[in-house]
């Protein structure tokens, strides 16, 4: 259950950030490169994605069509975030009140003495 969600979650992410309408003209990708391949023989396709992405283009008059292929030019209309909030626990804090401690005198008049009762007992003054 745990590796399902994982892979949602991970689903879910790579959906939110990613452009999935340039993942849609994939088929102008490869209709374009047998356009080129038909005009030019012998041209591969590092060769046409090198063109079209990291070099610069012929002049054969078709920048709208080049235009056209995927992450050639990306628009960011709005930007979304993937947010889980955090389920916290409130932290109590504990408030001890001192307690009133009382003391009783070290002679208490109403306890009985032992000593008083011995046989041997200290002298009266």
């Amino acid at each position: 259950m745990r590796r399902f969600l994982t892979y949602v979650v991970f689903l879910v992410v790579w959906l939110d950030t990613t452009s999935l309408n340039q993942l849609v003209k994939l088929p102008i990708l490869v209709s374009h490169f047998i356009e080129h391949q038909q005009t030019r023989s012998g041209l591969t396709f590092v060769q046409f994605i090198s063109m079209h992405y990291w070099g610069e283009d012929d002049n054969d008059n078709d920048n709208d069509r080049d235009m056209q292929l995927p992450f050639r030019k990306i628009d960011f209309n709005n930007m979304q975030a993937l947010f889980f909030p955090t389920v916290r626990e409130p932290i109590v804090k504990q408030v001890y009140a001192p307690e009133k401690s009382v003391y009783l005198p070290a002679y208490y008049s109403n306890w009985p003495n032992p000593t008083l009762k011995a046989l041997f007992r200290p002298p009266r003054v």
